[in-house]
């Protein structure tokens, strides 16, 4: 039985603008996340850590953060890891990985434009994979990978997408499904996608691992896992370990279902965790007659969570029938409520969010509220 931990696109070096202070701890998290990664595979003992792409976001990282990242892969001993460049760390003349730091480091081998595949007799393993010349590129980098006769155990590494029809770019490196199953690898180790996926066809296993700490909204809640996989001569087992930090959530609420700011809190606060980043989407119709302070909710949530962002974009501002017919035309309120409609009705996609927060602050002012614009 070979055991590998297969890992790929922790971006060390990744800037998370937008986030203040805060960017320079969810920076530091995923440089730890590294230092998680090497003590599961010492814990676990593998034979050999597979890291198949975006190791770093950039080519242009800092000697620091090079230094920090091949220390913690010596700590490995004498297990080895296999790096594959990526799409955000491609093999270019710039390459990160041509740097005198990774030169000469035992346990430490870099597949490149001339090294297409690594052995590993006392394994008896041999690792595969093309590495990505360009931050962009149309070739597939499992295609015309070719199996040795000699080894019993064949793993290849490949950063791209797969290409599925409206799913992928087409300029970042398409694999066929195709090119999986025509490979006749024991296990294909992907990287480029930042979800756990399973694209194994027939005896051929293929997965994404994901991101190992996740990096953004757009990655699912289950993300920040790496996978031990298990080889032997029947079988392939793949299992997930979390090594992540910080989990990304996202809540959709709608507003018909509240208030008051107290009960938005309250509803917000059951998610509560300084571990979480949390995007809250508010969408529905709000009554006029209710004006939600958005600089009280957001200070009301600020210390429950690591980070919280509001979202009112899909709020929708319209008065019901009633508002109408304790408005009427004659009246100040009632003039503004309809020429505002008129404008909504009339309004382009673009326009009408404004013009709804117009007249929602609008009504506010006319009813003697004080109000805050965000």
């Amino acid at each position: 039985m070979i055991k590998l931990l297969h890992t790929a696109d922790l971006h060390l070096g990744i800037r998370f603008l937008g986030f203040g202070e805060k960017g320079k701890e969810l920076r530091r998290a995923v440089q730890e996340c590294l230092k998680r990664i090497v003590d599961l595979a010492l814990r676990e003992n593998v034979d050999l850590v597979l890291m198949a792409g975006d190791l770093f976001d950039s080519n242009t990282v800092s000697k620091k953060l090079v230094d920090y990242a091949v220390g913690e892969l010596k700590r490995l001993g004498g297990i080895p890891i296999c790096i594959l460049p990526g799409t955000h760390d491609s093999y270019d003349r710039s390459s990160v990985y041509r740097r005198v730091e990774f030169q000469d480091v035992s346990n430490i081998h870099i597949l490149t434009d001339k090294i297409t595949s690594i052995s590993f007799p006392e394994l008896d393993l041999t690792i595969y994979g093309k590495a990505n010349l360009a931050n962009t590129g149309s070739e597939s980098p499992i295609s015309g990978l070719i199996k040795s006769d000699k080894i019993r155990h064949h793993v290849a590494m490949a950063h791209g997408e797969i290409a599925i029809e409206g799913k992928y770019a087409g300029d970042y490196y398409p694999i066929e499904l195709k090119d999986i199953a025509e490979s006749k690898m024991d296990y294909i180790a992907l990287g480029h996608w930042h979800r756990l996926m399973d694209f194994s066809q027939g005896d051929v296993k293929a997965f994404y691992c994901g991101v190992p700490e996740t990096l953004s909204f757009d990655e699912r809640e289950d993300s920040g896992c790496v996978l031990l996989v298990e080889l032997d001569d029947s079988v392939v087992n793949v299992k997930k370990e979390r090594v992540g930090k910080y989990v990304w959530k996202t809540l959709n609420l709608d507003i018909e279902d509240y208030d008051s700011d107290d009960e938005l809190i309250g509803e917000i606060s059951k998610s509560s965790d300084t571990d979480v980043l949390l995007r809250v989407n508010i969408s529905g119709v709000q009554r006029l007659e209710i004006d939600f302070d958005k600089e009280h909710i957001a200070g009301g949530l600020e210390d429950k969570f690591f980070h919280v962002e509001m979202r009112w974009d899909d709020l929708k501002i319209v008065p019901d029938s009633l508002s109408l017919d304790a408005y009427p035309e004659t009246t100040v309120p009632g003039q503004f409520l309809r020429l505002m409609l008129k404008r909504i009705e009339e309004s382009d996609e673009t326009e009408k969010p404004v013009l709804q927060e117009a007249l929602h602050l609008g009504f506010a002012l006319l009813k003697g509220k004080e109000v805050s614009h965000q």
